[in-house]
């Protein structure tokens, strides 16, 4: 619940009433609130495990503004919580999931192919991280202490295909 606080409080005191729902200032307000995440001591694996994509958060939270930010955000993501991600599903949101080692001497990372663990756990398979990461280790060290980023694809016109616009 860390996580899903913290981003409650953050949209809170960060959307600006100006801002536009596009794909450019949702992600520079995405690495602004992983930058003050971090700066808590707060991991972007912490609120995403939590909440899914903290993009589509902060896209739905400019587009819902007038509905009171923490009246909407609290309902709709805790449902979103309890299905969370399947392999699925982060592929039709046109999202990549990046494996990274946290072991320094390594630090490794490789991109996730999602078709392939679709096909091989199924489409409905749980894609969560405390899902993931227990089959995971590092490509190059062997590590098991690994993590993972989900991020959607901001190529121009994705996110509006993944949307159905």
């Amino acid at each position: 619940m860390r996580g899903i606080n913290f981003l409650d409080k953050w949209i809170s005191n960060n959307i600006p009433e100006t801002v536009g729902a596009d794909v450019i200032s949702v992600a520079e307000l995405a690495q602004q609130l992983f930058a003050d995440a971090k700066a808590l001591g707060i991991d972007s694996t912490e609120i995403e495990e939590e909440i899914g994509s903290v993009y589509e958060v902060i896209f739905d939270a400019t587009v819902h503004r007038e509905a009171g930010v923490s009246d909407w955000l609290e309902p709709h993501y805790i449902g979103c919580m309890g299905k969370g991600w399947t392999f699925q599903s982060l592929i039709d949101a046109k999202m990549a999931v990046t494996a990274f080692c946290h072991w320094s001497p390594c630090n490794h990372s490789q991109k996730l192919d999602l078709a392939q663990l679709r096909d091989r756990y199924g489409p409905d398979a749980p894609a969560k991280a405390d899902d993931l990461i227990p089959k995971l280790k590092c490509n190059r060290c062997g590590g098991t202490d690994v993590g993972l980023a989900y991020t959607p694809d901001t190529s121009p016109n994705a996110y509006g295909r993944a949307k159905g616009s």
